[in-house]
């Protein structure tokens, strides 16, 4: 998948779309710099392109930078990146208050089209059973997110958990 990327970002060296997929595929292996990079890339293409600062902000994140991400997260200009971004990124600093409020202001907003990004705020935060629900109702609103499931480091709190495994087999993906 990284060298898909890579040749799509070297046949056209000036689509920020390009980038954003390099630096998502380097994040699913623990690259964390290098994506922040390729998502910069793309944010300097695109300045006012919807999710590479929440893209840079979960770089940062990963890579335990965490007033960095928050300052991303909060840049995002896209409403629903932005606030599936915000309860991680205060989470990760301890703000407990700002990130429960983050998180209520996303679940307000968006339960109905971003349940899978609800479930990682949960799972980041510890919050396996919370998370596994929030799972189900992305199931069941055929959310497009759990085509990340298996890569998706902020779910790696729920990977050792049977229903983990039991709901790979309900998506029909190898375990």
């Amino acid at each position: 998948a990284i060298d898909l990327a890579s040749k799509a970002v070297e046949r056209d060296p000036l689509r920020p779309a390009s980038y954003n997929n390099l630096g998502i595929t380097l994040l699913a292996v623990n690259r964390d710099a290098a994506a922040e990079a390729a998502i910069r890339k793309a944010l300097e293409l695109d300045p006012g392109g919807a999710s590479w600062h929440a893209g840079i902000g979960r770089a940062l994140l990963l890579q335990g930078i965490t007033d960095g991400a928050l300052r991303e997260m909060q840049q995002e200009t896209e409403e629903v990146w932005r606030l599936s971004g915000l309860p991680l990124a205060f989470h990760a600093l301890g703000r407990r208050s700002e990130a429960d409020a983050a998180l209520a202001a996303l679940k307000g907003k968006f339960a109905d089209v971003a349940a899978f990004q609800i479930a990682e705020v949960h799972a980041f935060r510890g919050e396996v059973d919370l998370a596994f629900e929030w799972l189900e109702r992305a199931y069941d609103q055929r959310d497009g997110g759990l085509s990340d499931i298996k890569f998706d480091r902020l779910l790696q709190r729920l990977v050792g958990d049977p229903r983990y495994k039991a709901f790979l087999r309900k998506l029909k993906l190898p375990e």
